[in-house]
């Protein structure tokens, strides 16, 4: 049975270093608050030697982009070369040079095996505390993709807002190109949706005044190359000419890969119209500066600091928004909890917590007992509508102990007593 061929993955973590700013009673000059980390982890395993060139040259690319940034997005790199089931040596670095040529030096070796082992729902824990997003990138499969060993891999896209690409060993350096592009800038996510069949499919999908980038993701089964495609509709209702976006960087038009990228897109509503014959899953993001934070609380609060980042199991709680980039009269309308597929599973009209103008809630509900994704919509300060979802799924714990938080260097005092003369 022929290997998966897991080229790269990468983790965008959005939120961990905030998590632990949150912490501090200081800020350092150097506060990673806000800023993430870009993670490569990649098969070294004999057959991928090609591929490893690729995963180089893009890196060069990316790290390119991240140290030409005004505003400093990505604050370490972080590498985690792995022969399933064995990890090899692990590079944190804040320099990227130091990065390049630690990755100048990874070799392959071996192979054969089909690694099902490397990753397991633990890692569904941590997408949920970090924040991250997961992109596969795989240049190759187990011959059964419907097999849980290769299944663990949609579910962790799933997820994280992130996806699974398979592909031809000479379209790495694409997507690898659309990563470059990924990082420069802090997203907004406005649609994800795992399709579990074909056919066409209409989403309208407004865009407000203050987004300056939409994004369109659909990647599919490699067998749907004759079917798989976008088409877009402007708010006037015309049909979106493909050579307006195809020259944009970016942009991806592969056999089971289509990526569009608009610039400034006209505010409004858009229709999305997407055809495939076979299972396929669409993300769509953007760059603008209406986005929002959530907790959950056993009563309204009028600080999202005070909430839990995730629901007790079986026990009514509050779901409470934070919005940043909404200015009066833009407002919050209905807040909703869906499920992978984009169905509806909560939906509620938001109320404002009094003497705030950006906190609002709904509830109190019952958590779902799968994972979920947070939904808000309402309206700009210009009266365009926008649509808002988490970056990740997110399940409900159950009640336990309390967690502690240590310190990564600890003093300990010792002493020894003995008995006065």
């Amino acid at each position: 049975m022929p290997r998966i061929k897991l080229l790269l993955l990468v983790a965008v973590i959005i939120s961990s270093y905030h998590v632990l700013a949150s912490r501090r009673s200081t800020h350092s000059e150097d506060d990673t608050t806000g800023k993430s980390s870009l993670t490569f982890v990649f098969d070294i395993t004999g057959s991928m030697f090609d591929d490893l060139l690729q995963v180089r040259e893009g890196a060069k690319k990316i790290f390119q982009t991240v140290t030409q940034q005004r505003e400093k997005l990505i604050y370490n790199y972080i590498m985690v070369p792995f022969h399933d089931p064995y990890l090899g040596e692990i590079i944190n670095t804040t320099d990227a040079a130091f990065f390049m040529r630690q990755l100048a030096k990874v070799y392959v070796h071996g192979g054969g095996d089909c690694p099902e082992k490397t990753l397991t729902d633990t890692v569904l824990n941590m997408i949920q505390e970090k924040q991250s997003s997961v992109v596969f990138v795989m240049t190759g499969d187990c011959g059964n993709r419907t097999h849980p060993g290769f299944r663990v891999y949609e579910k962790i896209a799933a997820a994280s807002f992130g996806q699974v690409f398979h592909l031809e060993k000479s379209d790495v350096s694409v997507v690898l190109e659309y990563v470059r592009h990924a990082v420069k800038q802090k997203k907004v996510h406005v649609l994800y949706e795992v399709r579990e069949r074909g056919g066409t499919m209409v989403r309208n999908v407004p865009v407000d005044h203050f987004m300056t980038e939409l994004t369109i993701s659909l990647s599919g089964d490699k067998d749907d190359e004759d079917v798989l495609d976008i088409t877009l509709k402007d708010p006037l209702g015309f049909m979106v000419d493909k050579n307006v976006y195809s020259q944009e960087g970016g942009t991806i038009d592969l056999k089971n890969v289509k990526l569009i990228r608009l610039k400034d897109p006209q505010p409004g509503v858009w229709q999305v119209i997407t055809n495939s014959r076979l299972k396929h899953t669409i993300r769509i993001f953007g760059h603008g500066s209406i986005d929002f934070k959530y907790g959950f609380a056993t009563r309204p609060l009028n600080r999202i600091e005070l909430a839990r980042p995730r629901p007790v199991a079986n026990q009514k709680t509050y779901l409470l928004v934070n919005m940043t980039g909404l200015l009066p009269p833009g407002t919050v309308n209905h807040i909703s909890l869906l499920d992978y597929f984009g169905n509806a599973i909560y939906t509620s009209n938001a109320t404002l917590q009094r003497d705030t103008q950006r906190m609002y809630f709904v509830g109190p509900l019952v958590p779902p007992n799968d994972l979920f994704f947070v939904q808000v919509k309402g309206f700009d300060q210009d009266g365009y509508e926008y649509q808002r979802i988490a970056p990740t799924a997110i399940g409900s714990v159950a009640v336990g102990g309390p967690r502690a938080y240590m310190s990564p260097v600890t003093t300990v005092f010792t002493a020894t007593v003995s008995d006065s003369e």
